[in-house]
């Protein structure tokens, strides 16, 4: 059964100038967590991205041309001329990304121009399909396995998923988190800039060096329970295991997955890039990567820790209160000392209510 987006939540109340999403603050304050499939910015902001390139590549080879009129070699004036043809088409070009920037703004790019029949039938597709997937997640009460504490100290097994931030700095940040879990960028119209996983919420884990220096430089990390029945349940639809089963192992899809799951990830495959290796090689930091479709609901967050550097964060006040917002998570510092339990823990409580 499909559950409703908007029947969760105020979705007026999340604004995306006080979410952090991929490690970057999302600025544009009129950017807003809508449904999937109702989300024109996305739309909009995936053919600006096609416009983009398809400007770039008309420039480039208006270069090529100009080029091509010019001998190999130059002389002295010869190179200035060519130079200044040059900065001329540079500057026309800038013209023409600025237009297409407040087309974009405006939402008056034409999709169609940029969108085939086909692709436009996808998304009303697959977007309600992630949407859904999230909702559902979303409105779970299933159980929640909560992070073992000993001796005032958090215990971590290497493998223990976590999503890092060093964007991080004030509680409307936290409470945005609080409220809608740790969730892909489109659902604020941003697709995901590197294409590793477009649609997807991103995971990783301690099992294999990162690479990333998120570090103790001043960041959050939430820690995700995937070892529960609902967190297994999410887990088991990681996007770059799915790709490296597709790539390694396809007799073994049609046992794993469902048809219409398998549609759904190749519908991300047709969307994302680089991210269809990222589970093939053990010694990659990309190896314990999880990319989870739509996003991981909050009652899933079971640990924060919050670097000393974010001073608004660390006061007595603030962790009380993101203890109260985010329930189901233990609070500790960069040596894994307990900050503030879990308050359903407390209560004998292991699921989010």
């Amino acid at each position: 059964m499909k559950v409703g987006v908007r029947k969760l939540f105020n979705l007026q109340n999340l604004k995306g100038n006080t979410i952090v999403i991929g490690g970057r603050n999302l600025i544009d304050t009129e950017t807003t967590f809508i449904p999937l499939s109702e989300n024109q910015r996305l739309i909009q902001s995936i053919a600006y991205e096609r416009a983009y390139k398809k400007v770039s590549n008309l420039y480039e080879k208006k270069r090529e041309a100009l080029r091509a009129e010019y001998p190999k070699k130059l002389t002295d004036i010869q190179y200035a001329e060519l130079k200044h043809k040059r900065k001329l088409l540079d500057i026309e070009r800038q013209k023409e990304f600025d237009k297409l920037g407040e087309m974009k703004k405006n939402c008056e790019i034409e999709v169609e121009n940029y969108f085939s029949q086909e692709e436009l039938e996808e998304l009303k597709k697959f977007l309600p399909m992630i949407e859904s997937l999230y909702a559902s997640a979303y409105s779970s009460k299933k159980p929640v396995e909560m992070l073992e504490v000993s001796d005032g100290k958090v215990v971590l097994p290497a493998d223990q998923k976590y999503h890092a931030s060093n964007q991080i700095h004030s509680m409307e940040q936290m409470e945005s988190f609080s409220k809608i879990g740790i969730v892909a960028s489109e659902w604020f119209g941003e697709p995901e800039s590197q294409r590793e996983a477009r649609f997807c919420a991103f995971l990783r884990d301690d099992t294999v060096a990162s690479g990333l220096g998120d570090g103790n430089s001043g960041s959050i990390r939430f820690y995700v329970d995937t070892k529960g029945e609902l967190g297994q349940k999410l887990a088991s639809y990681d996007y770059f295991e799915y790709e490296h089963i597709k790539r390694n192992n396809p007799e073994q899809l049609n046992k794993l997955f469902k048809p219409e799951a398998i549609e759904m990830f190749e519908f991300i495959s047709s969307c994302s890039g680089c991210g269809k290796t990222f589970h093939d090689d053990p010694n990659s930091y990309t190896y314990s990567w999880m990319a989870i479709p739509g996003g991981i609901p909050p009652q899933l967050i079971v640990g924060i820790r919050i670097d000393g550097r974010i001073k608004e964060l660390r006061t007595p006040e603030a962790l009380k209160k993101i203890s109260e917002i985010f329930p189901n998570a233990v609070l500790f510092d960069e040596d894994e000392n307990v900050l503030e339990y879990a308050k359903n823990e407390l209560k004998g409580k292991k699921y989010f209510e």
